[in-house]
């Protein structure tokens, strides 16, 4: 579902949201996309079955990603004792995973969150059809992280260039995008 939409971030604020890594040290968001082109995909939570297949997919691509001089970076909400687990889970122990327990960055990108957002028809739909996919849902707790925040995706160059932005509606919503088009496009989705 891809609708041409103006971007919503605030720049300043995400430069100075805070996100913290495995080893629990903390960064500011801004110095990802200081010395190069930074991908962000923010996950719902770490339990959510569609942002764990999105993160399968997008990781699967990672070449895609370098090749256009990107860095990937997954970013989550919940508690850092989490990104341990997902990364085995996953496979993904290569991946920069961190997490955004207090949604600084959830709110600067402007990503929606509420019940009918996460928990809604379309999300229902999509649940579905991952299941039928071979997904499964992992137990939910409030160390996974917030079960009504949506995530996104979203691309920045160096000086704060924000050249992609998409925003997941429901769960599942995640559009396909080449990682060159989105450092390149500078068209927000």
């Amino acid at each position: 579902m891809s609708t041409e939409k103006s971007i919503v971030a605030d720049v300043r604020r995400l430069s100075q949201a805070t996100v913290i890594g495995e080893d629990h040290n903390k960064f500011k968001l801004g110095s990802f996309w200081e010395k190069g082109p930074a991908i962000f995909i923010f996950l719902r939570h770490f339990a959510c079955m569609a942002c764990r297949a999105h993160a399968l997919d997008v990781w699967s691509q990672r070449e895609k990603f370098e090749k256009a001089g990107a860095q990937l970076y997954f970013i989550g909400n919940g508690a850092p004792s989490m990104l341990k687990a997902f990364k085995e889970d996953l496979g993904l122990q290569d991946a920069w995973i961190f997490t955004d327990p207090h949604l600084e960055a959830f709110h600067a990108a402007g990503f929606k969150r509420g019940v009918m957002a996460a928990f809604g028809p379309r999300s229902l739909f999509s649940l579905g059809k991952l299941k039928a996919q071979g997904f499964s849902p992992k137990p939910w707790s409030e160390e996974q992280g917030d079960r009504l925040q949506l995530g996104g995706v979203l691309a920045m160059k160096p000086g704060g260039v924000i050249t992609y932005q998409y925003m997941s509606e429901y769960q599942g919503d995640f559009e396909d995008a080449e990682p060159s088009e989105m450092i390149e496009s500078g068209k927000p989705k």
